[in-house]
């Protein structure tokens, strides 16, 4: 990720139009997937975008990261809670996510 994450947001958006257009059905049916998925139960939207942010940390997907902690904070996630889940994010991925989890708390403390 640059230094600039609203420009990293806006280029990630746009290969997701892109890939979209290229891909309509697929991605139509992946979003379907994923409004099913975020939608609120007993869990929070925003707790559940953290949890896939957290989950993109062990994965090593920087994208994930960004998309997923955007979305997070517009359903008004809370710092603690990712902190939180940082850790369980380090206790499964190890030193690779320690890498991750430190970008993914940069990159939530700047998103606007």
């Amino acid at each position: 990720m640059s230094e600039n994450i609203t420009s990293d947001l806006q280029a990630l958006q746009q290969r997701m139009a892109t890939l979209s257009q290229a891909l309509p059905g697929v991605l139509s049916g992946f979003k379907k997937l994923s409004d099913e998925a975020t939608k609120p139960g007993n869990l929070s939207p925003g707790l559940k975008e953290l949890v896939a942010a957290t989950l993109g940390v062990t994965r090593g997907c920087e994208d994930c990261i960004l998309f997923h902690l955007s979305t997070a904070k517009r359903h008004g996630a809370d710092r603690k809670e990712l902190v939180e889940l940082l850790g369980i994010a380090v206790e499964m991925g190890g030193g690779p996510a320690i890498v991750y989890a430190a970008k993914a708390l940069k990159v939530f403390d700047e998103l606007a």
